[in-house]
């Protein structure tokens, strides 16, 4: 139930700047087929045709997805860490879609931390692959 709580917080961040400045990317886009942010943001304005609410889900979605696994995976007490996140983190978590990359960035240091039990090698490539 956090989680989702936390994905709301995401969605609707308009306690931050960056919610007008996105949707003021999304209408260049609109316009010009053209956003200005990362290719990998404008692959996902196309196919999702410029839906907002949709494009903060997806990109928000899956860092949140990604912190999920990341405190599964390194048995980090999810109880603590939420705690701290919702008072500290959700600010600049929700406020910059650098979160999504920053989320893989620790998803991959986690299997270099942990690499999986059965085959080291593939999670230490996995691991630099998301790096």
């Amino acid at each position: 139930m956090t989680w989702f709580f936390l994905l709301f917080l995401c969605l609707y961040s308009l306690y931050s700047g960056d919610w007008l400045h996105y949707r003021e990317k999304l209408d260049f886009y609109e316009m010009y087929s053209f956003s200005g942010l990362e290719p990998v943001y404008d692959m996902i304005l196309f196919q999702i045709e410029g839906r907002y609410i949709l494009f903060r889900f997806i990109v928000w979605g899956i860092a949140l997805l990604l912190l999920r696994t990341l405190f599964h995976r390194l048995a980090i007490n999810s109880f603590r860490m939420l705690g701290f996140f919702v008072i500290w983190g959700i600010l600049f978590f929700a406020y910059a879609r650098v979160s999504l990359g920053l989320s893989l960035l620790f998803y991959g240091y986690s299997f270099w931390v942990k690499p999986t039990h059965k085959m080291r090698f593939i999670g230490y490539l996995w691991g630099t692959v998301c790096v």
